[in-house]
């Protein structure tokens, strides 16, 4: 089970909506400003949790 969370698979599929937000957050910033984007994706506790979780899985699978 644990082998699968830290999967390269599972990285993937969960990067993709990860990536998809920071572009999307990009987007924002344009035109809302830095403040509204930092607010709205990057301090967002969704973002900070998948944040979290990629760091966790690679410490775990690579034994840093």
């Amino acid at each position: 089970m644990v082998k699968l969370l830290v999967s390269t698979k599972t990285t993937l599929l969960l990067f993709l909506p990860f990536a998809s937000s920071m572009a999307i957050a990009t987007f924002i910033e344009n035109d809302h400003g830095t403040q509204v984007a930092r607010g709205m994706v990057y301090e967002a506790w969704w973002f900070e949790v998948r944040m979290g979780d990629g760091l966790d899985g690679d410490k775990f699978y690579f034994s840093l």
